[in-house]
């Protein structure tokens, strides 16, 4: 039976997808629905006028378990900035980024940011300033539907910008809505001994760790380190590593060696590192690597994924 709460989300859904579509229209991403995937990430961020970042959460959705994670990031968090551009407060990538036109767009260097320091892919960011920031808050975790009032949408599109569709707005405001209290956590990274244990906690019992295949991760740069920094990414979203080593050789670009690039695994793997490219285990044989024959899917880095990790 269609209540009518339901009726009214519905219009609603039609309503926004008219009012704010020039919002949402110029950083929409092509890939799929988030919805399709049964573990994704949503970066919010409160900025203020000058790009300054004030508020910074990663929230998981788990809709295997119907749970929702907010992860805080304290703005004067430090880190070694992706690209070399040495340590800074993640809170001013924005400034940063823009400076020195960073990227595909504006947020290109806060989001590869944030993936470094939770070694976690960011699916959809939604950043905001002033009241609209409240009423995002508001909507993931009081299920306020004032976020989606038709009133609100005009104040909505200018100010805030991000690449949910308006299909995936719709959706989580109906996901949040319908969680009970004891199904919504909020983690204070600085209180976490182990991070990366606890994000490894989160997706557990996603579709990637059920697949349980093997990857092999072979550096081909050189350079120390990068595997493991690769491999913590993998274990994070709970791809079970079966060996990191040495590649034979030094590459330049970057490969996945998989006869089957479908599985959860292989296309979490290629959104997280864009520049992989897909290479059969047939055609893998002319590299001399071995190691490919210890895993169910092979990475082989190059240069191009060590110039921003």
């Amino acid at each position: 039976m269609v209540t009518g709460i339901s009726l009214f989300l519905l219009a609603s859904f039609f309503i926004i997808k008219t009012l704010i579509a020039p919002a949402v229209s110029a950083f929409s991403s092509n890939s799929a629905d988030v919805f399709d995937k049964d573990v994704y990430s949503l970066l919010l961020v409160e900025r203020d006028q000058n790009d300054a970042i004030k508020t910074l959460n990663l929230l998981v959705v788990q809709r295997t378990d119907n749970k929702l994670y907010s992860i805080n990031i304290p703005p004067f968090t430090k880190l070694d900035l992706p690209g070399r551009l040495g340590e800074e407060e993640i809170g001013k990538t924005l400034e940063i980024g823009q400076s020195l036109n960073y990227g595909s767009n504006k947020y290109a260097l806060l989001l590869k940011s944030v993936t470094k320091i939770l070694n976690l892919n960011v699916d959809r960011y939604l950043i905001s300033f002033g009241d609209s920031f409240n009423s995002v808050q508001k909507t993931v975790f009081d299920g306020d539907l004032g976020f989606l009032l038709p009133w609100q949408y005009k104040k909505l599109s200018q100010a805030i910008e991000t690449n949910l569709s308006t299909r995936e707005i719709y959706q989580l405001a109906l996901f949040t809505r319908g969680l009970q209290s004891n199904n919504v956590e909020v983690i204070n990274m600085v209180d976490l001994a182990d991070l990366n244990l606890k994000i490894r906690d989160i997706t557990l019992s996603g579709e990637v760790a059920k697949e349980s295949l093997g990857v092999v991760i072979l550096n081909g740069t050189g350079v120390s380190n990068v595997a493991k920094a690769v491999s913590d990414a993998c274990q994070n979203m709970g791809i079970r590593v079966a060996l990191t080593a040495n590649a034979e050789n030094e590459y330049q670009n970057s490969y996945l060696i998989t006869n089957d690039a479908t599985t959860a695994t292989a296309k979490y793997l290629l959104e997280y590192f864009p520049e992989l490219k897909v290479m059969d285990r047939k055609s893998a044989g002319s590299t001399g690597e071995d190691a490919v024959d210890r895993g169910d899917l092979t990475i082989i880095l190059g240069f191009d994924i060590q110039e921003r990790l």
